[in-house]
């Protein structure tokens, strides 16, 4: 993830790190000292239950998390490759095999019987949490502090004083380098 962040506006990737919100990583550009913000997720939520789906919706968006919600999994024309996927008890067990290791799959249960069947239908893959939006949140500001740990503080170049190198035509040989 960090190699390939780069300032929207001059494409450098100079980058500072500025600040670490919820769900996203505020950088400052080095070049333009422009502010510009790096999402740490984005969410397909598929629920059968519409009322809970609206509301889950409305909470993970309202958080300012990018979020595609579905009632069936042919609705969504296609799965983003970085989406945590939260889903109800049924949809979980189709998505189990689906979803490479590393994309966290969250399964919506109502009750103590929904949990064990839950965690016998992922094999252990999902990540079992009540269905209230409270909980939901709770877990996504869990996963983004995890995601936002992995990417580095500073950008990967660490010789400022002569530029990037494939910028440099050749080395300073004076007394101030």
């Amino acid at each position: 993830m960090a190699e390939d962040i780069r300032c929207p506006t001059c494409a450098s990737s100079v980058l500072r790190r500025v600040y670490d919100h919820a769900f996203a990583i505020e950088w400052k550009c080095a070049n333009c000292v422009e502010p510009f913000f790096t999402p740490l997720l984005s969410i397909a939520l598929i629920d059968s239950n519409g009322e809970r789906r609206t509301r889950l919706a409305a909470a993970i968006e309202a958080a300012g998390i990018r979020t595609v919600a579905a009632e069936r999994l042919n609705e969504l024309e296609q799965l983003p490759a970085d989406a945590s996927v939260i889903a109800d008890l049924e949809m979980a067990a189709t998505f189990a095999s689906k979803i490479p290791h590393g994309v966290p799959l969250i399964v919506l249960v109502d009750s103590a019987a929904e949990r064990t069947e839950a965690i016998e239908r992922t094999d252990g893959r999902g990540i079992v949490v009540n269905g209230t939006p409270a909980a939901v949140l709770r877990l996504l500001k869990t996963i983004a502090k995890v995601k936002a740990a992995a990417v580095p503080m500073r950008s990967p170049i660490t010789n400022r004083r002569h530029g990037a190198r494939e910028r440099r035509r050749t080395t300073r040989r004076d007394r101030r380098s």
